[in-house]
């Protein structure tokens, strides 16, 4: 049955968060590491809560300028935006969030929703990032041995 699978599922932002805040893992990050990221958060995250894990990852982050922007959707919406016919309100709903994005002026845009990467990508030009990726580039990976 699917319970079995969904009780045995976990975000892996809200997985290593856990393991961080337990003390189980501890996370070295690179000195020379400079980003400013906006976070993007996906309207599946803000709905289940669960935006909070990946924006505290990241500000774990010592070189890491954090922006959290006014959060909008950004019109992808499942496989809505992806539709021909939808198009042009896809476009007109992101824009709002592009505002949003532009004015922060980000290096990179964290976002843990890989349509949300798409759509932010495909309208805005802006580098997007899962934030696991971007712990990832941070972690000094000689000084966690």
């Amino acid at each position: 049955p699917m319970s079995d699978v969904r009780d045995s599922i976990l975000l892996t932002t809200k997985w290593l968060y856990d393991k961080v805040e337990s003390g189980e893992v501890k996370l070295v990050f690179r000195k020379d590491y400079r980003k400013r990221i906006a976070y993007h958060t996906a309207c599946h995250m803000q709905q289940l809560g669960w935006s909070i894990y990946s924006i505290e990852l990241l500000r774990m982050i010592p070189g890491v300028d954090l922006v959290i922007p006014d959060q909008h959707c950004c019109g992808m919406a499942g496989t809505f935006g992806f539709k021909k016919e939808n198009h042009p309100y896809s476009k007109n709903i992101v824009e709002t969030l592009f505002n949003s994005l532009r004015d922060a002026a980000p290096d990179i845009v964290a976002t843990d929703c890989e349509t949300c990467k798409w759509q932010i990508e495909s309208f805005t030009g802006l580098n997007v990032m899962n934030p696991v990726s971007i712990l990832a580039e941070a972690l000094d990976l000689e000084k966690m041995r």
